[in-house]
């Protein structure tokens, strides 16, 4: 393939001679640009790179010569930057994280409560939130809702281990990282995080706005591939949906219905204070019966032959369906009709605690791949 329109431009032309670790770029506006080196200087250019100048002795208290790990520009500020500083190879082993407001003239350490021996490998800032940010250190992941004021662990189901690198995606909220020796990591629906407020974290409990869910067809290969088979974990299959529940909250009833309010899924909520997850399997719990159905069903439960079974289904099939009920057969293990499947729409999400309640909606798609 020939390019014969494209050509490339040096955008260094002032810059002193270092190895670039990483470079970030103001995406509404390009031509500013931040450079992270391994001399520990942090460039930056407000022309698209013609002229260049060193903020790094901005930064006080920091030992000269560390690397600098990460620069992570603002998606919401042109003159905000976040960066860390990576010691290990100098026997340093705090973690060094720092923010400007004003493209470099003065930063603030925003390392907090981090512990020592938490190296700084690399800080993201949420495109959603300027308030979420997530960092990837030497032992693990952090994470913090107010800006770099306090941090806390962020590592449930995750082993000890290096983030090197982390992304955000864009469109469906999840949060990616790179490890060093236990491979890439995904936590699926950041979205809990992504709407934490002041206002959410002082409430007594709050049910999140959810992402769409979608139905996924299911397809498998069949087959044993034994211990060559390379693969992760599906993400959970259902929707995913958060409830935060304030520090003298510890109990709450979540439901699921449809438009018509016919079709419930009811579940209690006993956790810990903080942001819950429940994964909703896309049906409704089983209806209720009438006291000549709950004859019928314990009747069928009673029966010996399958004629008879069988006849005893149809007749609690038409009693339900001359009511306008959803009929999906009777669970003989767990003595009770089958839950109902959910079809694709939009469905109501009802959180009550604390003698208040919120109500949200729910999208449910079915899989693209069918027309």
């Amino acid at each position: 393939m020939v390019w014969p329109g494209i050509t490339w431009e040096p955008i260094f032309d002032n810059y002193a001679s270092a190895s670039i670790g990483d470079v970030a770029i103001f995406q509404k506006n390009p031509d500013i640009i931040w450079a992270g080196t391994d001399d520990g200087n942090i460039r930056l250019t407000r022309d698209g790179g013609r002229t260049w100048g060193n903020v790094r002795p901005n930064i006080g208290g920091v030992p000269a010569g560390l690397w600098v790990s990460r620069v992570e520009a603002s998606h919401f500020d042109e003159g905000t930057c976040h960066a860390t500083f990576d010691g290990h190879r100098s026997d340093n082993f705090l973690p060094w994280v720092f923010k400007t407001t004003d493209f470099g003239k003065t930063w603030r350490s925003i390392a907090s409560n981090l512990p020592d021996g938490q190296v700084a490998y690399v800080i993201r800032e949420d495109p959603v939130n300027r308030n979420l940010l997530f960092l990837g250190t030497e032992f693990g992941l952090f994470i913090s809702t107010n800006g770099g004021g306090q941090w806390e662990g962020f590592m449930n189901n995750l082993p000890t281990v290096a983030v090197h690198d982390i992304l955000i995606h864009p469109l469906y909220k999840d949060v990616v990282i790179g490890t060093h020796g236990r491979g890439i990591w995904i936590c699926e629906d950041i979205s809990a995080p992504q709407q934490m407020r002041v206002p959410v974290m002082s409430s007594p409990a709050f049910l999140f706005d959810a992402r769409p869910a979608t139905q996924w067809f299911s397809i498998s290969q069949g087959g044993s591939r034994g211990q060559f088979l390379f693969q992760g974990q599906n993400p959970p299959a259902g929707a995913l949906i958060h409830c935060f529940l304030g520090a003298g909250t510890q109990e709450g009833t979540l439901e699921i219905s449809d438009p018509s309010g016919e079709l419930t899924l009811r579940r209690q909520l006993k956790g810990k204070p903080g942001v819950n997850r429940l994964v909703w399997g896309f049906q409704f719990d089983p209806l209720e019966l009438t006291e000549s159905e709950k004859k019928l069903l314990e009747d069928y439960l009673k029966a010996s032959s399958g004629e008879e079974r069988g006849r005893l289904s149809d007749e609690l099939e038409r009693s339900l369906k001359n009511r306008g009920k959803r009929y999906a057969g009777i669970n003989r293990g767990e003595r009770e009709l089958n839950r109902i499947p959910a079809q694709p729409g939009v469905f109501k999400m009802t959180l009550r605690a604390a003698g208040r309640s919120w109500v949200k909606p729910l999208t449910v798609r079915k899989d693209p791949i069918l027309k």
